[in-house]
């Protein structure tokens, strides 16, 4: 009895302790973050140095670390030294070569970083892209009941991967753009006239990093239908009561990558995936292939990457009956602003 007394007692004592409890959090000077991403076959290539920003100073603007000395080293001995275009911006396009590897060496202060030997891999190709109807349900947190989830229509698209060469692992990239159409009534010599307006949108894509790799302790290389995008069948959301779709023009962007920045970006995805529930996945530190060679328990984030790229169009559409659906590849790869309109005459890249 008395021990049930005591059970009783520390219960109540627990329960009538609610204060918050407010941590205080150690400051820790800026790590170094290397954005350090090349694409071998493209232009434009910088290599991005600024320092993290603490838990406490969200919202304070990140730091470009300044005079650095950042070179690119070949397997062949050739040895680049980058030039620092803007604070902490370096340009990184050099012509590199498939037949060698590359390493990044960051000197900054007194401390020293390199990364791995990185390959330059062939350029990926899809060995084919087709969709299936499905019904998707977002999953929306808070919501506990099957029956109150939003069930929405539409098309997911799928690609198929065959292995080619010593490539097996991908990034995909993605850019939607919404094609409509809306009348407008104009005086045209006194009279009130309807005209048709052709406009489009690009609708944002957010979430983890879509990548694709062969099952783990598999001998198949081959990757088969890997889920790269879905399209509403309704896409109301995007559009105002008067606008009509008029189908979607779809980029894909499929990066070739090393299996060690495959590795990198799947941890970064267990972060973002995290929403603190049981069965998510546990917080782990990004195994990226830059360290500090100088101190070796000082920490780096980011990763030296080197991939390849090839970019694909697609018109995805269902029919005025809305009975089927059709994903064609496109032809022509014209410059498609993020947004615009046009009257009366279809811009130069619309797609039927």
């Amino acid at each position: 009895m008395k021990k049930y007394f005591y059970l009783i007692w520390i219960q109540l004592f627990l329960f009538s302790c609610e204060d918050s409890y407010l941590p205080l959090l150690e400051e820790v000077d800026g790590v170094i973050v290397a954005d350090a991403r090349i694409v071998a076959n493209g232009n434009g290539n910088k290599i991005i140095l600024y320092k993290s920003v603490g838990f406490n100073n969200k919202g304070e603007a990140y730091k470009p670390v300044e005079g650095a000395r950042v070179t690119i080293t070949d397997s062949g001995g050739d040895e680049y030294k980058l030039q620092e275009i803007n604070k902490g911006t370096f340009n990184a396009d050099l012509p590199y070569n498939p037949q060698r590897t590359y390493k990044l060496r960051i000197n900054s202060g007194n401390d020293v970083y390199e990364s791995e030997f990185e390959k330059v891999y062939e350029t990926p190709a899809l060995d084919s892209v087709y969709g299936e109807e499905v019904i998707k349900i977002p999953d929306v947190a808070g919501i506990r009941n099957v029956n109150d989830f939003e069930k929405v229509p539409g098309i997911q698209v799928y690609a198929d991967i065959g292995k080619k060469g010593d490539l097996s692992h991908y990034r995909f990239h993605a850019r939607k753009v919404l094609q409509y159409n809306y009348e407008i009534w104009l005086y045209v010599s006194g009279e009130l006239e309807p005209h048709t307006m052709y406009a489009w949108k690009s609708i944002s894509l957010s979430g983890v990093f879509n990548i694709a790799g062969p099952a783990e302790y598999s001998t198949i290389k081959d990757i088969y239908r890997h889920p790269i995008e879905f399209f509403e069948k309704y896409p109301d959301q995007y559009l105002e009561q008067k606008d009509t779709p008029a189908g979607w023009i779809y980029f894909i962007y499929l990066y070739g990558i090393s299996e060690q920045g495959y590795n990198y970006y799947r941890d970064l995805n267990s972060q973002l995936e995290a929403n603190g529930k049981i069965f998510d996945p546990m917080y782990v530190q990004p195994r990226g292939t830059i360290s500090c060679t100088s101190d070796p328990e000082k920490p780096i984030l980011g990763n030296f990457e080197i991939s390849t790229l090839r970019e694909y169009r697609y018109f995805v559409n269902y029919s005025s009956s809305g009975k089927y659906f059709k994903i064609n590849p496109v032809g022509q790869f014209y410059d498609i602003p993020a947004k615009g309109n046009k009257i009366d005459v279809p811009p130069v890249f619309w797609e039927r």
